[in-house]
């Protein structure tokens, strides 16, 4: 009988199905590597956005100071969104009792992370009396 008269194909099979595993793994590998390489770029997909729709006013308080020519207002955004927003606008309009401005100021909040919540205070000069306080949000304008 001769050692080498004998068929091939088992060694061949498990050297083939071996070549064949380290293929996969090498491709595998290699699309992870991209996907990892696209996202670190920022081509996976938004991290950051200009909507200030997920944005919402959480809570907010104001107070006039001793010598009652401002009113400070602090309040709390959040982001509920899942994705950073690049900047909000936050102005405060102060109204008297008969709905009347009474003085404005603005402050913008940059990169709000998703899910993050941030303090802001802002004063706002009395021209008069003041009965309410509203917070609005604005998109912030681009520059030009």
């Amino acid at each position: 009988m001769n050692p080498f008269s004998g068929s091939p194909q088992p060694a061949q099979t498990s050297r083939s199905s071996a070549i064949r595993t380290s293929t996969n793994t090498v491709v595998l590998l290699l699309l992870l590597a991209v996907q990892a390489g696209l996202a670190i770029s920022g081509c996976g997909g938004p991290r950051t956005t200009i909507s200030i729709d997920a944005v919402q006013v959480r809570k907010h308080r104001w107070y006039v100071d001793d010598v009652k020519t401002k009113v400070w207002v602090v309040g709390e955004l959040q982001n509920t969104g899942e994705v950073a927003v690049e900047g909000v606008e936050v102005h405060v309009t102060l109204h008297d009792s008969h709905g009347s401005i009474r003085g404005t100021n603005m402050v913008v909040v940059e990169d709000l992370k998703a899910g993050e919540s941030c303090v802001f205070h802002l004063g706002v000069t009395r021209q008069g009396g003041t009965a309410t306080v509203t917070v609005e949000l604005k998109q912030p304008e681009e520059p030009d």
